[in-house]
């Protein structure tokens, strides 16, 4: 017999009805459903009723449950490894251009020449072009120093040379006289010491993060005065002028001081004679300012203007008491602010400095 529903049970027709009951001394859990069937030859409510064991039920709970742990666990074991192949397998590339960059030395800054995915491109091609500009600097830094070894060697020979010189003079106004070449030759060297450190300021300031908005004009007049007030006694006539609205401009206030220090120092070394005459003109423009510096002297031969900004160039190297290190210095500080420093020929030495600020 089927179980019985409890007394209280309200088995409404048409509608599953689900109770806990006893059957043959078991717990079972039952469904009964009442359903109206119209047959010719059976017809009337007929009373369908199902039940199960509670254990079997339980039974068929963990197996059912155990069947799902299982299909989830081995579908995200399944995963991991599809996941870790595809990880290893995208990787590759990247692992392989890592190990090769690692397994250069350090002065190895040749292009990357080996095939990579194209989404690695970007990162080689950029890679390259920070190669080839550290290359570049690294050549540039190896003349430099190269040429300043060279530019050295002389002078230090000389004043050992001079030295000696002085500890064998015959005579006191001998003596004078070899210690005054002595005295002006380690004049020049400090000289080119002190340019060859500008030169290496200049370099090791290559950072926008320097830059602050500066009164130009007011630097200027301030560097200027002193350089005038000097002149003078010469009878140099030196003026200063602007053209267009003051304003504010951002720029390393430091390095514009140097340039335009190397600027009237190479005007007094090569231009100015004494009765001549200097000119400084500083032109403001939406985008630019142009920093003009001409001079009444002998002029520059229109074949040089552009070797003038070379460095330890200098036009006469028998009477050219300089160094060579001036307007390069001029030329390495316009370039820092995306400008450019240029030298015009005519009548006397015209340079212009062109700054973008």
């Amino acid at each position: 017999d089927p179980p019985a529903p409890p007394p209280r049970l309200e088995i409404t027709r048409g509608e599953p009805v689900f109770f806990d009951s006893v059957s043959l001394g078991r717990p079972v859990r039952s469904v009964t459903l009442q359903e109206f069937i119209s047959e010719p030859q059976f017809g009337g409510w007929v009373t369908v009723e199902v039940w199960q064991t509670i254990t079997q039920r339980e039974a068929l709970s963990r197996e059912l449950v155990t069947q799902s742990v299982l299909l989830l666990a081995s579908l995200i074991l399944t995963a991991a490894l599809i996941l870790w192949f595809g990880i290893q397998l995208g990787l590759k590339p990247l692992l392989d251009l890592r190990d090769a960059i690692g397994a250069r030395s350090p002065d190895d800054l040749r292009p990357i020449r080996r095939w990579v995915p194209p989404e690695l491109r970007p990162l080689v091609n950029t890679s390259n072009s920070l190669f080839q500009r550290l290359s570049q600097a690294f050549a540039l830094r190896d003349a430099f120093i190269s040429d300043a070894a060279h530019q050295m060697r002389n002078p230090v020979a000389a004043i050992q040379s001079q030295a000696e010189a002085a500890m064998t003079a015959p005579d006191e106004p001998e003596l004078r006289a070899r210690v005054a070449r002595l005295t002006e030759t380690a004049r020049a060297t400090s000289r080119l010491t002190s340019q060859l450190l500008s030169l290496e300021r200049v370099k090791g300031r290559s950072l926008k993060e320097l830059f602050q908005t500066t009164d130009l004009a007011h630097l200027l007049r301030r560097r200027i005065l002193p350089f005038a007030e000097h002149q003078l006694r010469r009878g140099v006539d030196v003026s200063f002028a602007i053209e267009g609205e003051e304003r504010p401009v951002t720029c390393d206030p430091v390095l514009i001081e140097e340039m335009l220090a190397n600027l009237l120092d190479n005007a007094a070394r090569y231009g100015l004679r004494p009765g001549g005459r200097l000119e400084v003109l500083l032109q403001f423009h939406p985008d630019t300012v142009l920093l003009r510096v001409w001079d009444d002297g002998p002029g520059i031969d229109p074949a040089q203007t552009e070797r003038i900004f070379d460095r330890f160039f200098r036009i006469d190297t028998e009477q050219s008491p300089g160094c060579g290190l001036g307007l390069a210095i001029v030329q390495d500080v316009a370039r820092q602010h995306d400008g450019a420093a240029r030298c015009i020929a005519g009548p006397g030495c015209t340079i212009e400095v062109q700054l973008a600020v």
